[in-house]
């Protein structure tokens, strides 16, 4: 039975909330991640003289870690659509939601703004994404570029995405994110731009206003 065909109990708090997004973006990176490594490896020749189908063990491995991986981040993204629901319907308003709600972010645009949030818990959180890295990059700071490859953005994707990193568009315009790119930054220079959260959108996101005297931006 689907998630959202049952009483899902709403969420009691932005870190709750968090938590299972946390869970979702560890299985969906994962999953990206060995996706990738699929793609980019080279099936196994097949062998002379061997009678009947040649089976390129590593990359039917790698289909096999795919699928339960798959399977977890459908039914995370089931339960936690289904709880949103039902928190929205308790009248509870949760931090993410309300931004997202009082700036019209699109789905880039919230997406960013969550994984920014991640990244910013700590050093272990900012691993999560290591995997949605350029090849031959660790981890590294939130980028564009791992923004397009958590969505799985196709190149016309990414180009309508840049947009929302304007200067006048809702996520820099009201503070919400920083984007590390130079004043005589070029077009080449924003997939690998860092984005950091304010101090001021992370404690709204997490439910705790007092973080907003962190520091600057």
């Amino acid at each position: 039975m689907r998630a959202d065909q049952t009483t899902s109990p709403p969420y009691s708090s932005d870190i709750e909330y968090l938590m299972d997004e946390i869970e979702h973006i560890r299985c969906r990176s994962r999953r990206i991640g060995l996706q990738r490594e699929l793609s980019e490896s080279e099936p196994t020749p097949p062998k002379r003289g061997v009678v009947g189908p040649n089976i390129d063990t590593e990359h039917e491995e790698l289909r096999r870690r795919c699928q339960p991986l798959e399977t977890e981040e459908q039914r995370l993204r089931q339960m936690i659509d289904a709880r949103l629901r039902a928190t929205q319907e308790a009248g509870v308003s949760l931090g993410l939601e309300s931004i997202t709600k009082e700036h019209d972010l699109d789905q880039f645009s919230r997406t960013v703004l969550l994984l920014a949030t991640i990244s910013a818990l700590d050093t272990d959180h900012q691993s999560l994404l290591e995997k949605l890295a350029p090849s031959g990059f660790g981890c590294c700071s939130l980028t564009p570029e791992m923004v397009w490859a958590y969505l799985e953005f196709t190149l016309e994707d990414t180009l309508l995405a840049r947009v929302a990193l304007l200067p006048e568009a809702p996520l820099l315009q009201n503070d919400l994110v920083l984007l590390r790119v130079g004043e005589n930054s070029n077009p080449g220079d924003y997939p690998g731009a860092g984005i950091e959260v304010s101090s001021e959108a992370f404690a709204q996101v997490v439910g705790m206003p007092e973080l907003s005297r962190q520091g600057g931006r």
